[in-house]
């Protein structure tokens, strides 16, 4: 249908019909007035203020902002990141809320062990941390190598 018409031309075309599109949107919209546009130029409306101006609140008054200590600010040696022993303990705690029977529990925390095991965390020191309702002797625990 439109053989006689080459890449070329057809990119020619269209980059002149582009260029001729945007030098009209750019005259339509006085592109140039608003680019060399100064305060003076603009009309009064632009330069109107549009709220009125502030004032004080009886009995208020204006402070330096030196003046207004809201408290201390020492640090309060709170952190709030928690690392991978914390979130073994969370989720451990879950687990023995969650499970009564110490069976179930011991292979749930197994698979747990498993999930953090390249975390190098050291869970014979994690493992009394736990609040559980039945008694897990030492033996009874998840063996994995310690770091």
């Amino acid at each position: 249908m439109l053989n006689h018409i080459s890449w070329p031309q057809y990119s020619t075309a269209i980059l002149v019909l582009t260029a001729a599109w945007y030098a009209y949107v750019a005259l339509r919209f006085n592109l140039f007035k608003l680019k060399t546009a100064t305060p003076d130029s603009l009309p009064a409306v632009a330069t109107a203020p549009v709220i009125g101006s502030v004032r004080e609140e009886p009995g208020m008054q204006a402070l330096p902002a030196e003046e207004l200590v809201f408290g201390s600010s020492a640090p309060d040696n709170i952190s709030d990141q928690t690392g991978p022993a914390d979130n073994f303990l969370t989720e451990a705690q879950t687990l023995a809320d969650a499970t009564a029977n110490k069976t179930d529990f011991l292979a749930l925390l197994e698979l747990l062990v498993c999930k953090y095991e390249h975390d190098e965390l050291n869970f014979q020191a994690l493992y009394p941390q736990l609040r559980l309702v039945f008694d897990v002797t030492a033996g009874e625990w998840p063996q994995h190598p310690t770091p």
